[in-house]
């Protein structure tokens, strides 16, 4: 049986993808509306106002315009829809949240990823510590349930982690992700061929996800994004 948050991350994504096609069917619908604005405007100056063409037109731009609205609608149903489901994972992974925000990439988290590096540096020597940056509306969804719900949750900010590379995936690597994670906070996303991430989110984005911005300086939280 999938877990809550399995399921949830599912509907979010499945939410997240009608409101992007409503979005687009109102940029359509937009266009439409302009588009047949303008033939009746052209028309018109060229003619009566009794002029058929002129009916014609103005009748399709009531038509056009009755279409918009029904796309705003239709937009506004999918935003609330993914509303309610975000403010559900919200309540599922207040822990992974509070961790996934707070912090900032300053002087003192680079000390500690290098303190981190040297202290690894011999059973992994050619492992590559860097911190990554995720713009908005790109995500990363090869992780487990609560790193995809937490990336799709937080698509629209600018989102940090700490990435780890090596040659190959290996006991230390893990490791040494959790050991960055537990002392900056979040949820490491796991191995992919050699690369272990342990992530977490700094202060920059939006502030309309319902959820306050951490200030507090050195805290690094991640999801383990870093």
């Amino acid at each position: 049986m999938p877990s809550t948050i399995e399921t949830l991350e599912r509907e979010l994504g499945e939410a997240q993808a009608e409101r992007e096609r409503e979005e687009r069917s109102v940029l359509r619908a937009e266009n439409a509306h302009e588009a047949a604005c303008s033939a009746r405007d052209e028309a018109w100056s060229r003619s009566i106002a009794t002029d058929p063409e002129v009916d014609r037109l103005t009748t399709l731009v009531y038509q056009r315009r009755r279409e918009l609205y029904e796309a705003i609608d239709r937009l506004k149903a999918a935003e609330g829809k993914e509303r309610r489901i975000k403010s559900r994972l919200m309540y599922v992974l207040p822990a992974e949240r509070r961790r996934y925000l707070a912090g900032a990439v300053d002087e003192e988290f680079e000390e500690l990823l290098a303190a981190i590096r040297r202290a690894y540096e011999g059973s992994i020597p050619d492992v590559e510590v860097s911190v990554v940056m995720e713009k908005p509306g790109q995500v990363d969804l090869r992780g487990d349930a609560t790193w995809r719900a937490l990336e799709r949750l937080y698509s629209g900010t600018v989102r940090r982690w700490v990435e780890i590379r090596t040659a190959e995936a290996s006991p230390e690597a893990s490791r040494m992700a959790r050991h960055i994670g537990y002392y900056a906070g979040g949820h490491t996303r796991g191995s992919s061929r050699g690369t272990r991430r342990s992530g977490w989110r700094g202060r920059a984005g939006r502030k309309d996800s319902g959820i306050s911005q951490a200030t507090r300086p050195p805290k690094a939280a991640s999801r383990s994004p870093a």
